[in-house]
């Protein structure tokens, strides 16, 4: 054990010592080397990537030997082995573009020590390139495949090429062994100068080629006609569809007949339609001419031949008794109405056919006194209205079973003084010495007051002419120019002021007709006109962003608006140069009009609706098409009874039948097979029980025979007799009206009203301009042609902001005026009731497209609808779409019709009631060459108001005051049909109805003036019927 410790310390302490001779070894070894010096030089610098550099080593020593390193920074770049003279190269030629910093390293050898030289800046620059551009195909023809390459000259140059039309990029392409390829097929027809610029990259220099002029050639196009039919029936719809093959074309077809032109449309998809229903008897050679556009050729199709045949004779059929005084009229679908006369020449009784279900006629009966005047008219019902005359035949009582007693008082002169209705309410009426009235009083309630000519400060101008009216919502003055026209009115309700300013034509076929129109919210809309005097377009100059005036440009609605040889509009061009076409047939009627498509976007006029109607003129359908498709979805169909009334509607989403009673009251509708009944009351024409969808409720009348509860709410009625209020689950809602009867604002909780109030201006026809909110800024502004709507104005930002910026919308109304669609200008749908119940009992869809909700509030011609309700406001009364029913007993009493409830004696597919005072014919594209808005006279010719009894119809037009101007007569055209001509295209010939003869009681409605200071017609008891037809058309002088 001892001795092996012992050994292991003996051989450690030899170790030791072989450590220590090995070290002694090294230090006598390196005190031997000799020190170096390394230097380092290059043959170029700087140099161009790409080019090759001799980087030399020259090492000092004592003959030193071995290798050197050449480094780029840290990088080994390669090594040389030192000559003889301690010299060593390397030849490089991969250095990137850009400055290195270079050194060499010497290692050294047994004799001598390693060095490292000092750093060299070696400046490497980017290497010029060259790019050259060829075309696969030049020239070309849109829309061929062009391949452009282009080749960048270099040193292996990567990156990516931009390939430039002009200015404008192409697209870009990598390289790929010095080339890059672009293919395109979006060069447009004409001169193209393409480049090809190389970006470069890190080791090479853009460049750009030399242009390469690149013609490209229209595409030769071939257009080919087709028609809906070969052979048509005179007045029927013919829709022409040109197909035009070429590369995507667009632009206009023109379709003509032989040398005449029909009118153009667009082409969408290679495809333009256009529908006409004008052509004439005979044999017609239709052609379609494409004009090309920028990428196409133009190119005419064949003529196709058309055949129109001869319509068969629609026959109204009259009989006469022996004095001459017509008996008998049956219209073509062989319904007969009678009447019978006294032996003084009084008619006592007319008898229609009977009610669905019975036997026996409807009758209504006429009773006179001694001295000829009419003290009684009974209903088919059997309930009597009865008139007190005095020895003027003045009606001084009225008792009636809808509105009750009704008193009046009168001045020596005739005028109304007093009139108290069945709830003891007294309006007192006041006249100038010009038989002007100056002031209506109520018992409670601000009084109405009118000014003329200016007041106590009359000015020529002004003479004649209304100038102030203060009423329960506020005041209205009007200005006027030296020629006594219109030029303005301000409009204060509640405190609130609204302006709006008219402008006029001074020279040409524009002379004294309206130009312009500033609305409320400082957007002016214009007309031009034609050398005819007819409206041409319509431009909107919108409101300054800080709401500060009108902007000075213009954004045009419609332009190219064209007419028939009856001067009715047949279609414009929206702004985009897409049609709207309005077709008529051979009575006049209208036939056909488009209604935009229903998909948001697309052709022109898109949807086409067709009217189809029975031998009298009664719609009884609807067809729809898309270009040469049928859109079936759109479709309708409506039945009636032997008295006009509508009584079934089919659409897609169902069925509706409706029943009525002998005097037009609404029974039971049935909706698609459920069965709602409303009950009548047995003594007068008041709804008392209703059912519908949304259940069953009794209904209230007070004892004028206004609804005060309808199971849902409630309303008040203040002494004027308007609704003054009305009161639902959510709160109450007030309303005021102006002194022409005209609800001037709604207000009540934001639940119910936006922002708290809405209030209403309106122009000098009565038509409503504008909505707007509690702060004065537009919810929506409506533009017109003649009546019927045409664009929409919708305002977004706010002047305080100065962002303040309108959205012009077109507006699809249809053949009575009524707004059906709403679109923007590219014709995305946003707002849509064309699918509507036919008595406006469906809601509107307010965002069809999915934009978001687009509120506009007017329905049928007149109505406004109040969400808070449900019911459509209807100027001088409120209608309830769901019972197809006012709500309200009407205020001219029987001259409106033999039920004063009923809405346009059950038939709203073909009449209209903008007044709420007595249905007519809609006025949709009527004749156009009288002033856009009437401020003075007629609105579009004389617009029949009136029952539908053509013995005793008389036109009217609205007025500045809003009253009623009753018109010459038109002239006695033979046959009898022709009495009373119509203007709308609606029914030249309206079915009989209820006779309404000389001085049937009434109700002061209103007044009304026109320039010249010819004051209108105040509609009362005593002057009822302006004038009074004889029965071969000759009439009295119209009264004052």
């Amino acid at each position: 054990m001892n001795r092996s410790v012992g050994a292991l310390a003996n051989a450690a302490t030899t170790l030791r010592m072989l450590g220590l001779m090995l070290l002694m070894l090294a230090a006598s070894a390196v005190q031997a080397q000799t020190s170096t010096s390394t230097t380092l030089s290059s043959s170029a610098n700087p140099v161009t990537y790409g080019q090759a550099v001799t980087l030399t080593a020259t090492v000092t020593g004592a003959s030193p030997s071995g290798t050197v390193n050449f480094l780029d920074g840290g990088t080994l770049v390669g090594s040389g082995t030192l000559s003889t003279g301690g010299v060593a190269t390397l030849s490089v030629n991969t250095f990137a573009a850009g400055s290195h910093s270079l050194t060499a390293v010497y290692a050294g050898d047994t004799n001598n020590a390693g060095s490292t030289s000092a750093a060299l800046s070696q400046t490497v620059d980017k290497l010029a390139t060259s790019a050259n551009l060829t075309s696969s195909l030049n020239p070309s023809t849109y829309p061929q495949n062009v391949t452009l390459t282009a080749t960048v000259t270099g040193s292996s140059p990567t990156g990516s090429i931009t390939f430039k039309d002009g200015a404008a990029t192409l697209g870009s392409s990598t390289l790929a062994g010095g080339v890059a390829t672009f293919s395109t097929t979006a060069l447009v027809a004409g001169s193209h100068s393409l480049t090809a610029v190389y970006a470069g990259d890190a080791n090479h220099l853009t460049s750009t080629s030399g242009a390469v002029t690149q013609t490209v050639n229209q595409k030769a196009t071939t257009t080919t006609l087709s028609v809906s039919q070969a052979s048509l029936t005179q007045g029927q719809n013919l829709t022409l569809t040109a197909s035009v093959n070429g590369a995507n074309p667009s632009g206009l077809v023109t379709f003509t007949d032989g040398g005449a032109t029909l009118g153009t449309a667009s082409v969408a998809g290679g495809v333009a339609t256009f529908s006409t229903s004008a052509l004439a008897l005979g044999s017609h050679s239709l052609a379609a001419s494409y004009a090309g556009d920028a990428n196409n050729t133009a190119s005419s199709a064949v003529a196709v031949s058309v055949t129109v045949n001869a319509r068969s004779g629609v026959v109204w059929q009259y009989g006469y008794d022996a004095m001459g005084r017509i008996n008998t009229q049956v219209d073509p679908n062989g319904l007969a109405t009678y009447f019978y006369y006294d032996s003084l020449g009084r008619r006592i009784q007319s008898q229609q056919p009977p009610n669905t279900g019975a036997t026996s006629p409807t009758v209504i009966d006429y009773g006179y006194n001694l001295a000829d005047a009419l003290v009684s008219v009974t209903d088919p019902r059997s309930l009597t209205t009865s008139y007190t005359p005095n020895g003027l035949g003045h009606v001084t009582a009225q008792s009636s079973p809808d509105s009750g007693g009704t008193q009046y008082t009168y001045d020596a002169k005739g005028n109304v003084l007093t009139k108290t209705d069945a709830r003891g309410k007294t309006t007192t009426y006041t006249y100038d010495a010009l038989d002007r009235a100056t002031s209506i009083s109520y018992s409670t309630g601000a009084p109405t007051t009118f000014e003329y000519d200016g007041g106590t400060t009359p000015t020529p101008a002004a003479t004649g002419e209304l100038t102030r009216m203060n009423d329960e919502s506020g005041q209205t003055s009007y200005s006027y120019d030296a020629l006594g026209r219109m030029t303005g009115k301000s409009v204060t309700i509640a405190g609130r002021t609204f302006t709006v300013g008219y402008s006029w034509g001074d020279s040409g076929s524009a002379l004294d007709k309206l130009t312009a129109i500033t609305y409320p919210s400082g957007s002016r809309v214009n007309y031009s006109y034609d050398p005819y005097g007819s409206i041409s377009g319509i431009t909107v100059n919108p409101a300054n962003p800080n709401g500060q005036g009108t902007s000075g440009t213009a954004t045009t609605l419609l332009s190219g608006i064209t007419y028939n040889a009856e001067n009715k509009v047949t279609g414009w061009l929206w702004p985009d140069g897409k049609m709207r076409p309005i077709g008529y047939d051979s009575y006049g009627q209208i036939a056909s009009y488009s209604l935009g498509d229903p998909q948001g976007t697309g052709n022109a006029a898109g949807v086409l609706r067709t009217l189809q109607r029975d031998a009298a003129g009664r719609i009884t359908g609807y067809g729809h098409t898309n270009g040469a498709a049928a859109v079936t979805s759109l479709d309708q169909s409506f039945g009636y009874d032997s008295l006009n009334r509508l009584t079934a509607a089919t659409q897609a989403s169902g069925s509706t039948s409706y029943s009525y009673d002998a005097t037009g009251n609404r029974t039971a509708k049935t909706i698609a097979g459920s069965t709602y009944a409303n009950t009548i009351s047995a003594t007068s024409n008041r709804l008392t029980q209703v059912q519908d969808v949304l259940g069953a409720a009794s209904v209230v009348h007070d004892a004028a025979g206004n609804v005060t509860s309808d199971g849902s709410a409630s309303f008040a009625y203040s002494d004027r007799g308007r609704m003054g209020s009305a009161t639902t689950a959510g709160g109450t809602v007030a309303y005021l009206y102006n002194g022409l009867g005209q609800r001037a604002q709604k207000s009540g909780p934001t639940a119910l009203v936006a922002s708290g109030a809405s209030y209403f201006v309106y122009d000098e026809a009565g038509q409503l301009l504008g909505e707007y909110d509690a702060n004065g800024n537009p919810v929506y502004e409506t533009v017109y042609l003649g009546s019927m709507p045409v664009g929409a104005l919708k305002q977004s930002g706010n002047a305080a902001n100065g962002d303040i910026a309108t959205t012009v919308y077109n507006v699809y109304a249809d053949h009575i005026d009524t707004p059906r669609l709403i679109t923007r200008q590219d014709h995305t749908i946003v707002w849509r009731w064309d699918t509507a119940e036919a008595f406006g009992a469906t809601a509107a869809n307010q965002d069809p497209s999915g934009l978001g909700a687009f509120v506009y509030n007017q329905r049928f011609p007149g109505q406004v609808f109040d969400s808070e309700t449900g019911l459509l406001q209807n100027w001088n009364r409120e209608y309830n779409p769901r019972w197809g029913r006012y709500v309200q007993s009407d205020p001219i009493g029987l001259e409106g019709g033999i039920n004063t409830f009923s809405y346009v004696e059950g038939n709203p597919l073909q009449f209209i009631d903008p007044m709420g005072l007595m249905g007519g014919s809609g006025s949709g594209a009527a004749q156009r060459r009288s002033p856009a808005f009437s401020v003075f006279g007629c609105l579009v010719g004389c617009a029949t108001y009136g029952t539908h009894d053509t013995s005793t119809q008389y036109s009217a037009e609205l007025t500045v005051g809003g009253g009623m101007e009753i018109c010459d007569p038109p002239p006695p055209p033979p046959p009898p049909p022709q009495m009373c001509s119509k203007n709308d295209g609606v029914a030249q010939v309206q079915p009989p109805g209820i006779p309404v003869p000389k001085k049937l009681g009434g109700a002061f409605i209103g007044i009304g003036f026109k320039s010249g200071g010819r004051f209108c017609l105040r509609i009362g008891p005593h002057a009822t019927v302006p004038f009074t037809p004889s029965f071969d058309g000759a009439s009295t002088p119209r009264q004052r």
